[in-house]
């Protein structure tokens, strides 16, 4: 999430996004990322007027254009749908603007290193450390 003037929000991911999911389909797994996203954004920043969603699939525009059509398929679609009804009542502007996905934009890369970390890909070293420093470890209750 990053404000105007290309600012981040916060450069450190929220462990509590990271929920390992069942998605049938990486087109399933982006909604989920979109639906939470975007509640992240309508429940924290108030005084929004614009939203603008990067994203690297194709197929996550064909959805949200065509939501209803999905939503038969379950949570995802459903919370997608909720979502976007709340920018609707906001009256908030949302646009959807694809981004070539391994064009090295950093967010992009951020997106797809934490995408992998959490479908629980195998990851080398490197990446490895980069996740380290991306997410906050969850505290253990005593």
């Amino acid at each position: 999430i990053i404000t105007d003037f290309n600012k981040p929000i916060n450069n450190t991911a929220n462990i509590a996004f990271g929920k390992n999911i069942k998605a049938k389909s990486s087109l399933e797994a982006e909604i989920y990322a979109l639906s939470i996203g975007l509640s992240y954004v309508l429940d924290t920043y108030q005084n929004v007027d614009n939203i603008i969603v990067h994203y690297d699939c194709i197929n996550s525009t064909i959805c949200a254009t065509n939501i209803d059509a999905y939503i038969a398929q379950g949570t995802p679609y459903t919370n997608f749908k909720s979502a976007l009804k709340r920018i609707k009542k906001r009256k908030l502007n949302i646009v959807f603007e694809h981004t070539k996905a391994h064009n090295t934009d950093p967010y992009n890369e951020k997106c797809d290193l934490l995408a992998k970390y959490y479908s629980r890909s195998k990851l080398q070293n490197a990446q490895m450390k980069q996740i380290q420093k991306l997410i906050k470890p969850k505290k253990r209750g005593k």
